[in-house]
Protein backbone atom coordinates (compact mmCIF):
# COMPACT_ATOMS: atom_id res chain seq x y z
CA UNK A 1 0.00 0.00 0.00
CA UNK A 2 3.23 2.28 0.92
CA UNK A 3 4.18 1.68 -3.11
CA UNK A 4 0.45 3.22 -4.12
CA UNK A 5 0.82 6.63 -2.25
CA UNK A 6 3.27 6.63 0.79
CA UNK A 7 2.36 7.76 3.82
CA UNK A 8 4.91 10.87 4.30
CA UNK A 9 3.39 12.16 0.93
CA UNK A 10 0.21 12.44 2.55
CA UNK A 11 1.49 13.82 5.61
CA UNK A 12 3.93 16.75 3.92
CA UNK A 13 0.94 17.86 1.43
CA UNK A 14 -1.86 18.34 4.03
CA UNK A 15 0.82 20.10 6.48
CA UNK A 16 1.91 22.19 3.89
CA UNK A 17 -1.79 23.12 3.14
CA UNK A 18 -2.15 23.80 7.18
CA UNK A 19 1.27 26.40 7.30
CA UNK A 20 0.27 28.12 4.08
CA UNK A 21 -3.46 28.02 5.53
CA UNK A 22 -4.68 26.58 2.12
CA UNK A 23 -5.77 23.32 0.31
CA UNK A 24 -3.38 22.03 -1.88
CA UNK A 25 -4.81 21.94 -5.23
CA UNK A 26 -4.66 17.85 -5.68
CA UNK A 27 -4.87 16.92 -2.46
CA UNK A 28 -8.53 16.01 -2.12
CA UNK A 29 -8.76 14.21 -5.64
CA UNK A 30 -5.72 12.32 -3.95
CA UNK A 31 -7.39 10.87 -1.07
CA UNK A 32 -10.47 10.25 -3.12
CA UNK A 33 -8.75 8.14 -5.80
CA UNK A 34 -6.45 6.44 -2.97
CA UNK A 35 -9.35 5.87 -0.48
CA UNK A 36 -11.65 4.87 -3.35
CA UNK A 37 -8.42 2.06 -4.41
CA UNK A 38 -8.27 0.74 -0.59
CA UNK A 39 -12.03 0.04 -0.48
CA UNK A 40 -11.30 -2.88 -2.41
CA UNK A 41 -8.60 -4.62 -1.70
CA UNK A 42 -9.91 -6.15 1.84
CA UNK A 43 -8.66 -6.11 4.96
CA UNK A 44 -5.35 -4.77 3.85
CA UNK A 45 -7.00 -1.54 2.89
CA UNK A 46 -8.61 -1.56 5.98
CA UNK A 47 -5.56 -1.64 7.87
CA UNK A 48 -3.85 1.08 5.37
CA UNK A 49 -6.97 3.36 6.24
CA UNK A 50 -6.23 3.10 9.62
CA UNK A 51 -2.61 3.58 9.17
CA UNK A 52 -2.91 6.93 7.05
CA UNK A 53 -5.75 8.45 9.68
CA UNK A 54 -3.65 10.78 10.87
CA UNK A 55 -2.52 12.31 7.26
CA UNK A 56 -6.18 12.59 5.78
CA UNK A 57 -7.98 16.12 6.20
CA UNK A 58 -11.74 15.83 7.42
CA UNK A 59 -12.67 15.29 3.99
CA UNK A 60 -10.48 12.36 3.51
CA UNK A 61 -11.26 10.76 6.97
CA UNK A 62 -15.01 11.38 6.38
CA UNK A 63 -14.73 9.24 3.22
CA UNK A 64 -12.54 6.31 4.62
CA UNK A 65 -15.34 5.95 7.03
CA UNK A 66 -17.41 5.18 4.56
CA UNK A 67 -14.84 2.84 2.97
CA UNK A 68 -14.39 1.40 6.40
CA UNK A 69 -17.53 0.57 6.79
CA UNK A 70 -17.99 -1.17 2.92
CA UNK A 71 -14.87 -3.35 4.26
CA UNK A 72 -16.84 -4.20 7.47
CA UNK A 73 -13.84 -3.27 9.42
CA UNK A 74 -15.65 -3.26 13.21
CA UNK A 75 -12.76 -2.60 15.31
CA UNK A 76 -12.49 1.15 13.82
CA UNK A 77 -16.10 1.55 15.40
CA UNK A 78 -14.32 3.59 18.40
CA UNK A 79 -12.37 5.77 15.99
CA UNK A 80 -15.59 6.64 13.78
CA UNK A 81 -17.27 7.32 16.78
CA UNK A 82 -15.04 9.90 18.33
CA UNK A 83 -14.43 11.31 14.78
CA UNK A 84 -18.11 11.70 14.33
CA UNK A 85 -18.50 13.37 18.16
CA UNK A 86 -16.12 16.30 17.17
CA UNK A 87 -17.44 17.22 13.35
CA UNK A 88 -20.96 16.94 14.39
CA UNK A 89 -21.66 20.55 15.37
CA UNK A 90 -19.60 21.82 12.63
CA UNK A 91 -21.04 23.98 9.67
CA UNK A 92 -19.69 20.76 6.98
CA UNK A 93 -20.79 17.77 6.43
CA UNK A 94 -17.74 15.81 7.09
CA UNK A 95 -20.12 13.79 9.94
CA UNK A 96 -22.01 11.84 7.45
CA UNK A 97 -19.07 9.47 6.56
CA UNK A 98 -18.68 8.26 10.17
CA UNK A 99 -22.64 7.71 10.57
CA UNK A 100 -22.23 5.39 6.99
CA UNK A 101 -19.67 3.41 8.50
CA UNK A 102 -21.47 2.52 12.07
CA UNK A 103 -25.05 1.74 9.74
CA UNK A 104 -22.59 -0.67 8.10
CA UNK A 105 -21.24 -2.01 11.21
CA UNK A 106 -24.55 -1.83 12.72
CA UNK A 107 -23.46 -0.34 15.74
CA UNK A 108 -26.32 1.13 18.05
CA UNK A 109 -24.42 4.08 18.44
CA UNK A 110 -25.74 5.15 14.90
CA UNK A 111 -29.64 4.85 16.50
CA UNK A 112 -28.48 7.57 19.02
CA UNK A 113 -26.76 9.83 16.76
CA UNK A 114 -30.10 9.56 14.51
CA UNK A 115 -32.39 10.46 16.84
CA UNK A 116 -30.52 13.31 18.31
CA UNK A 117 -30.37 14.50 14.76
CA UNK A 118 -33.84 13.80 13.91
CA UNK A 119 -35.31 15.92 17.22
CA UNK A 120 -32.61 18.16 16.47
CA UNK A 121 -34.54 18.81 13.03
CA UNK A 122 -30.63 18.68 11.89
CA UNK A 123 -31.40 19.07 8.04
CA UNK A 124 -29.32 16.22 5.83
CA UNK A 125 -29.57 14.87 2.65
CA UNK A 126 -29.32 11.38 4.07
CA UNK A 127 -31.12 11.60 6.97
CA UNK A 128 -34.56 9.31 5.98
CA UNK A 129 -32.56 7.49 4.11
CA UNK A 130 -30.33 6.33 7.18
CA UNK A 131 -33.32 5.91 9.44
CA UNK A 132 -34.32 3.47 7.05
CA UNK A 133 -31.48 1.40 7.90
CA UNK A 134 -31.23 2.28 11.30
CA UNK A 135 -33.38 4.35 13.12
CA UNK A 136 -34.70 2.11 16.22
CA UNK A 137 -38.14 3.04 18.00
CA UNK A 138 -37.80 5.91 19.62
CA UNK A 139 -37.67 7.15 16.08
CA UNK A 140 -41.23 6.02 15.58
CA UNK A 141 -43.40 8.88 16.65
CA UNK A 142 -41.18 11.53 15.42
CA UNK A 143 -41.17 10.03 12.14
CA UNK A 144 -44.45 9.73 12.44
CA UNK A 145 -45.46 12.89 13.40
CA UNK A 146 -43.33 14.20 9.88
CA UNK A 147 -45.43 11.90 7.76
CA UNK A 148 -48.90 13.38 9.72
CA UNK A 149 -47.89 16.95 9.93
CA UNK A 150 -44.36 17.75 8.31
CA UNK A 151 -43.89 19.48 5.29
CA UNK A 152 -45.23 17.62 2.29
CA UNK A 153 -41.83 17.18 0.59
CA UNK A 154 -40.37 15.68 3.44
CA UNK A 155 -43.85 13.27 3.85
CA UNK A 156 -42.90 10.81 1.97
CA UNK A 157 -39.02 9.61 2.48
CA UNK A 158 -40.38 9.73 6.09
CA UNK A 159 -43.45 7.54 5.95
CA UNK A 160 -40.67 5.14 3.86
CA UNK A 161 -38.12 5.77 7.17
CA UNK A 162 -40.52 4.73 9.14
CA UNK A 163 -41.68 1.73 7.32
CA UNK A 164 -38.51 0.49 7.17
CA UNK A 165 -38.38 0.60 11.12
CA UNK A 166 -41.63 -0.91 10.94
CA UNK A 167 -39.98 -4.24 9.33
CA UNK A 168 -37.65 -4.46 12.01
CA UNK A 169 -39.65 -4.34 15.00
CA UNK A 170 -42.13 -6.30 13.48
CA UNK A 171 -45.88 -5.82 13.95
CA UNK A 172 -46.56 -6.06 17.62
CA UNK A 173 -43.01 -3.47 18.03
CA UNK A 174 -44.38 -1.44 15.83
CA UNK A 175 -48.05 -1.53 18.17
CA UNK A 176 -45.80 -0.87 21.15
CA UNK A 177 -44.35 1.93 20.25
CA UNK A 178 -47.03 4.09 18.72
CA UNK A 179 -48.79 3.50 22.28
CA UNK A 180 -45.76 5.15 23.76
CA UNK A 181 -47.22 8.76 22.91
CA UNK A 182 -47.66 11.26 26.00
CA UNK A 183 -51.71 10.49 26.20
CA UNK A 184 -52.16 6.78 24.53
CA UNK A 185 -55.59 6.87 25.78
CA UNK A 186 -56.34 9.05 23.43
CA UNK A 187 -55.66 7.06 20.79
CA UNK A 188 -58.03 4.24 20.88
CA UNK A 189 -56.47 0.81 20.15
CA UNK A 190 -58.36 0.72 16.93
CA UNK A 191 -56.66 3.65 15.37
CA UNK A 192 -53.11 2.01 16.35
CA UNK A 193 -54.33 -0.85 14.21
CA UNK A 194 -55.06 1.23 11.61
CA UNK A 195 -51.81 2.95 11.39
CA UNK A 196 -49.94 -0.49 12.28
CA UNK A 197 -51.83 -1.59 8.70
CA UNK A 198 -50.75 1.38 7.05
CA UNK A 199 -47.00 1.69 7.33
CA UNK A 200 -46.72 -2.26 6.71
CA UNK A 201 -48.79 -1.68 3.35
CA UNK A 202 -45.08 -2.12 1.84
CA UNK A 203 -42.49 -4.55 2.34
CA UNK A 204 -39.11 -4.51 3.81
CA UNK A 205 -37.60 -4.97 0.08
CA UNK A 206 -40.27 -1.67 -1.27
CA UNK A 207 -38.18 0.35 1.34
CA UNK A 208 -34.85 -1.16 -0.11
CA UNK A 209 -35.77 0.06 -3.69
CA UNK A 210 -37.10 3.66 -2.61
CA UNK A 211 -33.36 4.10 -0.34
CA UNK A 212 -31.39 2.22 -3.29
CA UNK A 213 -28.43 4.31 -2.75
CA UNK A 214 -28.62 3.49 0.96
CA UNK A 215 -28.64 -0.04 1.11
CA UNK A 216 -26.14 -1.25 -1.85
CA UNK A 217 -22.64 -2.54 -1.49
CA UNK A 218 -21.44 -2.37 -4.71
CA UNK A 219 -20.98 1.51 -5.75
CA UNK A 220 -17.31 2.26 -7.08
CA UNK A 221 -16.42 5.23 -4.81
CA UNK A 222 -16.86 5.68 -1.39
CA UNK A 223 -17.49 9.53 -2.39
CA UNK A 224 -20.61 8.49 -4.91
CA UNK A 225 -22.70 7.13 -1.32
CA UNK A 226 -23.56 11.01 -0.38
CA UNK A 227 -23.84 14.35 -0.92
CA UNK A 228 -20.23 14.70 1.17
CA UNK A 229 -19.03 18.12 0.83
CA UNK A 230 -16.20 18.08 -1.00
CA UNK A 231 -13.73 21.30 -0.37
CA UNK A 232 -12.45 23.76 -2.76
Amino acid sequence: MQALLPKSSLGCTATGCARSGRRAPAFTGIQERFISALRWCGDAGADALIDGWDAFDDYGRSLACVALGLLDARSAADRLWTFFERTHSDSTTHWVGPLWGLIDFADARAADALLDLLLGQRVFYERYGFLSRSGDRRAVLPLLAVTLDGPQSLRADASWALTGIAHRLGREGLREALNEADDPAMTPPEVIDTLVDRIFRFSGQDVERHFEAFYSRTLSSPASRGAFERPH
